[in-house]
């Protein structure tokens, strides 16, 4: 007759080779990320770019990093910020001229100037490595504060 050893498997051996296998199954695909991100460095881009979006969630005064510049938005920013506001003399530096396309001929000009604190950026913006954008968000079309209080128009989930 063929008897087979008698295995006396404690509760606390069954539960550390359980936890041995969850791990072994969970680090697995952690090691091939490692092995595929080593593998993606090693190639060489020339034409690289990246999109870096800083969201500072209300740690920085918008209104005093990318200041309008000509006269009338000038005019109206110096009235709403007195003792904010930045002089127009002290901004002249850093004014920015973007690149004018197809699309903004239609639209009225006006012209920003960066924060005086701003100013080694202009150089980057300058050599068109980096750009402004103004107005973006999350609405799905222009909306007023009285669309957005009744909820006549569509919003975000999430708004705000």
């Amino acid at each position: 007759m063929n008897k087979r050893p008698a295995m006396n498997v404690s509760r606390r051996a069954f539960l550390q080779r359980g936890a041995s296998l969850v791990a072994a199954g969970v680090t697995s695909p952690l090691a091939l990320n490692l092995a595929m991100i080593s593998e993606a460095s090693a190639a060489t881009a020339s034409d690289y770019k990246a999109i870096v979006c800083i969201f500072l969630r209300g740690g920085n005064d918008h209104h005093n990093s990318l200041i309008p510049y000509d006269n009338a938005s000038y005019a109206t920013y110096q009235s709403l910020r007195p003792s904010l506001a930045y002089s127009q003399a002290s901004l002249a530096p850093t004014l920015l001229t973007p690149r004018v396309t197809p699309l903004d001929r239609n639209t009225t000009s006006h012209e920003y100037a960066l924060a005086p604190a701003l100013a080694p950026l202009k150089s980057i913006f300058d050599a068109e490595r980096m750009a402004v954008l103004l107005n973006v968000g999350t609405l799905t079309q222009p909306t007023t504060r009285t669309q957005y209080i009744n909820q006549s128009v569509p919003l975000p989930p999430k708004l705000f």
